[in-house]
């Protein structure tokens, strides 16, 4: 028997009356202890353990988590104020102290039926299922795991740890695999140990979790970057071209085609040709543009939550929507929700 049905036994083994389903829950838990599936079971068992006990003890529980989450944005606020004055050593004092905290702890293990994951807003969920199609409960675990592992990353690029920050950024991908910030950080990882095929391997990808301009961008600024190194010139500023669509301040962008015009002797307005950016697009597997499964599924839920009348889930969506494509009739459909 699955773990499946057997929680589900358990479950409408329960009466209703507080008391005695703690009793008989605990007395699963003990039951089950040894068995081939004890870890879903009693994971299960504490769910529904907490579903019982009084709305005073759930509320200090609750509490508890709460403030060991503040305990974790306080430490990981110190970190970055340490990192922006350069000071990288002294804050890898307490980054590590944390990470450590955390493996210690080690609460949040897969199991059968369920995976745990730390999405930041709704659509990085909407696109983890629709790429990764789980067939196990996604569960959060109430911490930001993938913020302490993406600032530990982070901070270990400042300290020319490479390796070691990789590795950091593939644990906070492995917590949140649908935040292109944290794939592209370790994209950048794998550039500074020199690794230009990983870096341009995980840029690629990136592109179907890039559903802001800034992060889009920052993928056409990479793979502009590889091709750039690899001396095609025409390949890299019409990604370089494509990136300022998306952010057209960057400053990186424009002093790479700078960089460009100085080391091919010629006038990048004359690499830029569209036919061409859209055939090398296709040719290495990236969009041109934003990825068409992005629009497609924001627009598609947006279209949902107005059926729904939730306004202001449809607004988040289709602003995804509009600040990918700048489509009037998109904003005139934000604009209109917004009056209602």
């Amino acid at each position: 028997m699955g773990p499946e049905k057997i929680i589900e036994e358990i479950e409408n083994s329960l009466t209703g009356d507080s008391e005695k389903d703690m009793q008989f829950l605990t007395e699963q838990k003990e039951k089950y202890k040894n068995h081939r599936y004890s870890k879903e079971i009693i994971r299960a068992c504490g769910r529904l353990l907490y579903k019982c006990v009084p709305e005073e003890t759930k509320k200090n529980l609750d509490k508890l988590i709460s403030d060991e989450a503040l305990s974790y944005e306080s430490t990981i606020k110190k970190v970055r104020a340490l990192q922006h004055e350069g000071k990288y050593d002294e804050a890898l004092v307490p980054m590590e102290a944390l990470v450590k905290k955390v493996e210690e702890m080690n609460w949040f293990k897969d199991d059968s039926v369920s995976e745990y994951h730390c999405f930041n807003e709704f659509f990085e969920e909407v696109l983890f299922r629709e790429y990764e199609k789980p067939t196990k409960t996604i569960r959060n675990p109430g911490f930001p795991l993938d913020t302490v592992y993406f600032q530990y990353g982070s901070l270990l690029i400042d300290a020319k740890r490479f390796k070691d920050a990789e590795k950091a950024l593939i644990t906070a991908l492995r917590w949140n695999p649908a935040n292109a910030d944290i794939a592209l950080e370790r994209a950048e990882a794998c550039k500074l140990q020199g690794n230009l095929e990983a870096f341009f391997k995980h840029s690629i990808e990136a592109f179907k979790y890039a559903f802001r301009p800034k992060y889009l961008a920052r993928c056409f600024r990479n793979v502009g970057y590889y091709f750039s190194d690899k001396e095609m010139w025409q390949e890299a500023t019409n990604c370089y071209t494509l990136s300022l669509q998306f952010d057209k301040d960057s400053d990186v962008a424009f002093s790479e085609i700078f960089y460009i015009q100085e080391k091919s002797g010629k006038d990048a307005r004359q690499f830029v040709d569209s036919e061409f950016a859209q055939k090398t697009c296709k040719k290495y597997g990236f969009p041109f543009g934003p990825d068409e499964n992005i629009l497609s599924l924001a627009y598609s839920y947006g279209k949902h939550f107005i059926k729904e009348g939730d306004n202001e889930g449809a607004k988040y969506c289709l602003r995804i929507v509009y600040d990918l494509t700048n489509d009037e009739s998109i904003a005139k459909q934000i604009e209109e929700l917004s009056t209602k």
